[in-house]
C-alpha cells in the first residue's frame, strides 16, 4: 500500500511525452514523471527492494502496463498509473488498489498474468475500513428490508456515487466499492429479533447489492421451565438459543465452549446467572428486555454484549 501511494503522490503522469522512454529511475529521482511502463516498472522494483513477489503485466490491446503482487499467500492486480489522478485535479485514489482478476477486467483487457488473481481480502477499501463504516451507516436501513420482508426473499440496493465514506467521485467504477461490500456483507450476520439471525447471501453487479436469504430459527425451549442446568447446552453448536419466561437460574457452563452460538435470549425472569454460563462463547450476544436488571448487570461484568429488545 506504502508503495502504490508513494508513486501515486510524488510522480506524474507525463500526458506530454508519452511516445518517449520512461524507465522506473524517472519515477524514484527527478523529474519524478512516467507513462504507465514507468509506473508498473517502478512499483515492481521498490515492491522487490520490499521483499515482496511482484510481475509486470502489459496489454497490448489497450497499451497499457500494471501490475500484480503477493501479499499474505495470495495474489492482486495493482494499477498505480490509473489510480494517479492528480494531472485530472483529483488527486489521487485506490480504486485498482489490491483488487481481483474480474474486477480489473472490466476496463482492463487484453493481458496475460503470470500468477490468477482471486482475492479481495487486502484491498484497499475493506483493508483500510472504508467498508465498515459504510455498513456502519446504513445497517439499520438494512435492518429495516429485512423486517417488513419474508421469511425467505431478496431485495436489490444501490450504491450511489456520493454514498460515504470511499475517498473517490468516480462513478464509473463503483463496481469495485460494491464487490467490496459484498465481501463484508457476506461475512455479517443481521439480527431482525431474538428468534431469527441471518446470513446472507450477497452478490454485486455494477453499482447495486443484491441480497437473498432464509430466515434460521434455531432453538426455542418450551415454556414451563425454570432453571437452565449446568452444562445443558455446552458445546451444542447451536446458533440461537431462546429462553422462554418463567426462568430464573441459569447453571454454570449452560451455554459455554460454543463458537457458533450467536445469540441467546434471557427473559425478564431470570435473576441468577452462574459466572461461567458463557465460557469459551465469545461470539454469543445476550438479547433481553430492558426491564431484565439481572441480565443486563450479568453483561456488563462479565463484558459480554447485550442488546435490548
Amino acid at each position: 500500500m506504502w508503495i502504490h501511494d508513494w508513486l501515486c503522490s510524488h510522480c506524474n503522469y507525463d500526458t506530454r511525452s508519452s511516445t518517449n522512454y520512461h524507465g522506473p529511475e524517472t519515477m524514484v529521482t527527478s523529474p519524478y514523471k512516467g507513462v504507465c511502463d514507468s509506473y508498473s516498472k517502478a512499483y515492481k522494483l521498490m515492491a522487490e527492494a520490499a521483499g515482496l513477489q511482484c510481475e509486470r503485466v502489459t496489454s497490448y490491446t489497450i497499451c497499457h502496463a500494471w501490475n500484480e503482487v503477493l501479499l499474505d499467500g495470495q495474489w492482486y492486480e495493482l494499477d498505480a498509473t490509473w489510480d494517479d489522478t492528480k494531472y485530472t485535479s483529483r488527486g489521487y485514489c485506490h480504486l485498482y488498489c489490491l483488487v481481483n482478476d474480474t474486477l480489473m477486467s472490466a476496463d482492463h483487457s487484453g493481458q496475460t498474468l503470470y500468477y490468477p488473481c482471486t482475492a479481495m481480502a487486502d484491498n484497499y477499501y475493506l483493508r483500510e475500513g472504508y467498508a465498515d463504516t459504510w455498513l456502519s451507516l446504513r445497517q439499520s436501513g438494512i435492518n429495516k428490508l429485512f423486517s417488513v420482508a419474508s421469511d425467505s426473499a431478496s431485495f436489490t440496493v444501490k450504491l450511489l456515487t456520493k454514498d460515504g465514506p470511499w475517498d473517490i467521485s468516480l462513478a464509473n467504477r463503483t463496481d469495485i466499492i460494491t464487490a467490496c461490500l459484498a465481501q463484508l456483507l457476506n461475512d455479517t450476520d443481521f439480527t431482525l429479533n431474538p428468534s431469527a439471525i441471518l446470513r446472507l447471501s450477497v452478490s454485486a453487479s455494477g453499482n447495486k447489492l443484491s441480497f437473498s436469504w432464509t430466515l434460521r430459527n434455531d432453538l426455542e425451549l418450551p415454556a414451563g421451565l425454570t432453571v437452565i442446568p449446568a452444562e445443558t447446552f455446552r458445546n451444542c453448536g447451536t446458533a440461537l438459543i431462546t429462553v422462554p419466561d418463567g426462568v430464573t437460574a441459569i447453571g454454570a457452563y449452560a451455554f459455554a465452549d460454543n463458537e457458533s452460538l450467536l445469540g441467546v435470549y434471557l427473559p425478564a425472569s431470570v435473576t441468577a446467572i452462574d459466572e461461567t454460563a458463557f465460557s469459551g462463547s465469545d461470539n454469543a450476544v445476550i438479547y433481553c428486555p430492558a426491564s431484565a436488571a439481572a441480565v443486563i448487570a450479568f453483561g456488563e461484568a462479565q463484558g459480554i454484549t447485550v442488546e435490548i429488545q
